[in-house]
């Protein structure tokens, strides 16, 4: 149980309270009057009674407050998880199939761009995993695409191919592997906690 200061704040003055009725309790001991003695003593009690509960339901209220939160996150980054997974296995085979096009099929260049192109240009569903799963995932996809498009403007204007952009594009499609993992790993150890 975690106490923060406004828990602490409500226990002070509770005890504060606590205190004073104490003293004022003394204090009407020396009044002959009973009925005064009777009416201040039903005061304090009905303050101290008050401020205890009040102060009790306040704890629980943002307890029951920071706990719902808690779920709410959770579940959310669960669903997050969820659409990272697909997202995962989409780019590692759009990777594999490009390491097979170049090392079993000895395509050229314009061929791995081509491909690149078409899996990035035609899969809705990856941009979606994407934005659901996570933002920074989502913009380096974006950064990506505007890398498989500039090499598909050079082909198809200059029918020019820079010598190492199967390179490139392999090394780009491991670096989006590796941030959805980490991705992956981060909320995780977030749910756990």
């Amino acid at each position: 149980m975690n106490i923060t200061w406004k828990d602490l704040t409500i226990i002070g003055l509770g005890a504060i309270i606590i205190l004073l009725a104490t003293f004022k309790l003394i204090d009407f001991m020396y009044i002959k009057d009973k009925d005064i003695e009777v009416a201040v003593v039903g005061f304090i009690g009905t303050i101290i009674g008050g401020t205890l509960s009040g102060a009790i339901t306040l704890i629980g209220v943002t307890r029951t407050i920071e706990h719902n939160q808690s779920i709410e996150n959770r579940k959310r980054i669960k669903e997050e998880i969820m659409f990272l997974f697909p997202l995962l296995r989409e780019i590692e085979q759009i990777r594999e199939n490009l390491l097979f096009e170049i090392h079993e099929n000895h395509a050229d260049n314009d061929a791995i761009i081509r491909y690149v192109y078409k899996e990035f240009s035609s899969s809705k569903q990856l941009y979606d995993n994407a934005r659901h799963g996570s933002l920074m995932v989502y913009s380096r996809l974006i950064k990506f695409k505007g890398t498989v498009d500039y090499f598909m403007e050079k082909i198809y204007f200059t029918k020019e191919i820079e010598y190492d952009s199967d390179i490139r594009l392999i090394s780009g499609l491991g670096g989006l592997e590796a941030l959805i993992k980490l991705e992956i790993e981060t909320k995780t150890n977030m749910i756990e906690k």
